[in-house]
Order: structure tokens, then sequence, then C-alpha cells
């Protein structure tokens, strides 16, 4: 199975809804105790607020890559509009 990463922090709330609903596929699919590996790595939103969207574009490229180092094979930004 492949490991996902999640650069959650932006919105807890969504990390927590994107995490339960990836958790909630492959059980259903696979059944029995399957369940996804993942790897989160959680930013401080107060970071990103204070840089801008515009420019936070650091601050979310050293998230990937630190998951990227920790073996994920995928990348999720889960957002909270």
């Amino acid at each position: 199975m492949k490991k996902i990463g999640l650069v959650g922090g932006m919105s807890w709330v969504s990390t927590m809804d994107y995490y339960k609903f990836i958790n909630e596929g492959i059980n259903e699919k696979l059944g029995g105790l399957h369940f996804g590996e993942c790897i989160i790595y959680s930013l401080n939103f107060s970071d990103i607020q204070e840089k801008g969207w515009v420019n936070s574009y650091e601050l979310l490229l050293h998230a990937c890559e630190s998951l990227k180092r920790s073996g994920a094979d995928a990348l999720v930004l889960p957002i909270f509009l």
C-alpha cells in the first residue's frame, strides 16, 4: 500500500476530515483491519496567515519535502473552505 503524506495545520478540522475519509474509504474497499499508512505534517496556520497565502510557498514546500523524506508516496494538502 502506498504511504500518504498529509500537510495539515491549514485547518486541523479539514486535516482530521481527510484523514478520516481516507481511512474509511480504504477500510470500506479492503475490509477487516485495513487502514491507510499516513504521515501528517501539521503547520502552524498562524505562520501562513502572517506571511499570507501568496508568500507561504516556502512553508508548504518545506512540509512537502519533509513528508517526501519520511517516505510519503503521495501528498494531500487538505484545505477547509
